[in-house]
């Protein structure tokens, strides 16, 4: 049902519609969460919009509660490829009051390959399944199978496994980490240093490494990676021709999202991940530029298959070959 049409700023026709044979335009409020999103390899969007690279190996502060210090959530990134970084695990703690005392804190690992660690014990999910992270509070961690969700109230986190992740808060929740502090203000996002200043010679993630003392992790400069602009311009091509209908979405939400700089985000990917893999580390960029545009109304339902990106079935078994299977004789749970 076409409602209108009007010319684009990147040279193109936006026709706004109610549903095509591949996309559902919705008209949602404005999205009531604030979202930062780790995918490629790897590239960070920030919860007030900031995009940066970083693809130092060690394990780092994605977000905390940086006020009440009651929940805490890490990033373990690894080779997972020549020359190309992902998540290999991510681990969540929460500290727990009941009546202002505390009584407890409930931690879980979740390993690339959907190994759920809880209490030293591993275990894991079927599809459409949930488990409880402790008997002291109410949250849990699900798998759709597409995507495995750790709800810690505050927080909640989404993974697929391998190479793309959300970190979820309400609006002005006090944040730090690699995902920066939420404040609504994107422009001082990398100013975000642990411990208040940044230490001489370390980028803003390095700060936020942890080690027995500050920059034992890779000492890395962000955005190092440099990517030739012909490329950006192919892979820009690339998207708009392909059937994926990305020329329904008006150039204001494009621009809201960060359309550029997941096209970028692409172009790197596809220099540097191997050729076995590359499709898996730029496809995860795909998949974060599609959620971004969901989060705004324009729900891509085909785009993997039309983009000739891996299944998420597909994901699920190249995260348990490049990681690390829960239970071998029960890996048809996520496979």
């Amino acid at each position: 049902a076409v409602v209108s049409t009007q010319s684009g700023h990147y040279g193109r026709e936006h026709t706004a519609v109610e549903k095509t044979w591949n996309v559902v335009k919705q008209t949602p409020a404005p999205p009531a969460n604030k979202v930062c999103s780790i995918f490629g390899d790897p590239h960070i969007k920030t919860f007030d919009g900031h995009f940066y690279s970083f693809q130092g190996e060690c394990t780092y502060v994605l977000a905390m509660d940086c006020t009440g210090y009651s929940w805490f959530i890490y990033g373990r990134f690894s080779n997972c490829g020549d020359d190309v970084t992902c998540i290999e695990a991510l681990t969540f703690m929460k500290f727990i009051y009941i009546d202002g005392a505390y009584v407890g804190t409930a931690t879980a690992e979740i390993k690339r390959g959907f190994g759920i660690n809880i209490d030293g014990v591993v275990s894991g999910l079927y599809e459409g399944g949930s488990m409880s992270i402790s008997e002291l509070t109410t949250s849990e961690i699900t798998f759709d199978g597409v995507l495995m969700t750790v709800d810690l109230g505050d927080v909640q986190v989404e993974w697929d496994g391998l190479a793309f992740a959300r970190v979820i808060v309400a609006p002005g929740t006090p944040s730090c980490g690699l995902c920066a502090d939420s404040n609504g203000d994107a422009t001082n996002d990398v100013d975000n240093y642990r411990f208040g200043v940044r230490p001489s010679g370390l980028s803003f993630a390095d700060t936020w490494g942890i080690g027995y003392r500050r920059g034992l992790c890779e000492v890395l400069a962000l955005d190092n990676i440099p990517v030739e602009e012909d490329l950006v311009e192919e892979v820009t091509t690339w998207l708009i021709e392909s059937p994926v209908p990305f020329s329904l979405v008006p150039d204001d939400v494009l621009v809201r999202v960060g359309w550029w700089y997941y096209l970028r985000g692409v172009a790197i990917d596809k220099v540097k991940a191997e050729p076995t893999f590359r499709w898996y580390v730029y496809c995860s960029t795909l998949r974060a530029l599609v959620a971004a545009l969901a989060d705004q109304g324009y729900k891509f339902e085909r785009w993997d298959m039309d983009l000739e990106c891996p299944s998420p079935h597909a994901v699920r078994q190249e995260g348990v070959k490049r990681g690390c299977p829960w239970v071998r004789e029960n890996i048809h749970f996520v496979l």
